[in-house]
């Protein structure tokens, strides 16, 4: 089952899972209640998250992000799915590996990748530059190990003990992505007046191709590319060859709330414009009529330059 299908015309009554229909929340809290008292800790399913010992201290997690991975796979792999999500959680044997990676970029290396995240999932003591770089638009191009079981972001000590650039460090990382995971094939979808391409997959790295999307065929025009990330495991996209490119935006963007609201690892609801090696936001508001339009003015009054040098572009390109 794809990721996207079904997502469309849901509604659920719960805050946290509003996705899920009632049977799909009874079997979900049912599973996870199963899950977690193997581990003795306890469900708040009001409030949307569970108490599980980490680290040897009881931390509060969520739930909702378990609910829309569960949601958008099989449910007979429910349980299954339900139950290594905690037990990773709580799994200590990945500790003594970082640790020693944290000695040598050499150790390190093979380990290292770059993934896209949002604002909230940086960390007070990370440090712009020296082991995350923002996008802007609440993304940002963090460093992680992929490890056997798990991923985790890298601490700042590893990166100030390795004293090397983070240019350096972004590109070992980006070059481990690219090698190591599937091969995505864009998927095209025809809609009334434009199309939108999709990357989608399991990987918590599918994301990280918004850094090299113009190397895909589908992806490349003159003009660059629009994009969102809604999610780790979807990208999608439109380049911008002819006028349906301006319909794209509307669609990517409407788009985008939609699904950033149901996938699993929702990253962001802005559309994004890659131009050669620069990739800027492109922020957003809804009118009453729930149209998109983009804000070609900033909350503070001032002029935000790349919409107004996108609005342009677009009344420019060809008749499609």
């Amino acid at each position: 089952m794809g990721m996207l299908s079904g997502l469309f015309g849901k509604r659920g009554r719960l805050a946290w899972a509003s996705f899920l229909s009632e049977s799909e929340y009874q079997t979900f809290t049912a599973l996870t209640q199963k899950a977690l008292a193997a581990h003795s800790a306890t469900p708040d399913f009001d409030g949307g998250t569970a108490k599980v010992r980490i680290d040897g201290k009881v931390r509060s997690v969520g739930l909702s992000d378990l609910a829309r991975k569960c949601h958008v796979s099989n449910p007979q792999g429910w349980s299954g799915l339900i139950a290594e999500h905690f037990d990773r959680l709580v799994n200590q044997r990945g500790k003594s590996l970082v640790a020693e990676l944290g000695t040598s970029f050499d150790k390190a290396k093979g380990y290292l990748k770059a993934q896209l995240v949002p604002d909230d999932f940086v960390r007070p003591d990370w440090v712009e530059g020296e082991n995350f770089k923002s996008l802007k638009g609440g993304v940002n191009v963090a460093l992680v190990y992929d490890l056997p079981e798990s991923v985790t972001s890298v601490p700042m000590a590893h990166v100030r003990t390795w004293k090397l650039p983070l240019s350096e460090l972004l590109e070992a990382a980006v070059a481990n992505v690219k090698k190591g995971e599937p091969a995505l094939v864009p998927k095209r979808l025809d809609l009334k007046s434009t199309f939108v391409f999709t990357l989608e997959g399991k990987s918590f790295f599918v994301c990280s191709h918004a850094l090299w999307l113009q190397e895909y065929a589908e992806a490349r025009s003159p003009n660059g590319v629009l994009f969102t990330v809604p999610s780790r495991h979807v990208i999608q996209f439109h380049p911008m060859k002819d006028s349906k490119a301006s319909e794209a935006l509307k669609v990517l963007a409407l788009t985008a709330r939609k699904l950033s609201s149901q996938l699993p690892g929702p990253i962001s609801t802005h559309v994004f414009w890659s131009r050669g090696d620069e990739i800027v936001p492109i922020p957003f508001a809804i009118d009453a009529q729930g149209v998109p339009f983009p804000c070609v003015v900033s909350e503070k009054g001032e002029g935000i330059e790349p919409v107004t040098q996108l609005l342009a572009l677009l009344q420019q390109l060809p008749r499609g």
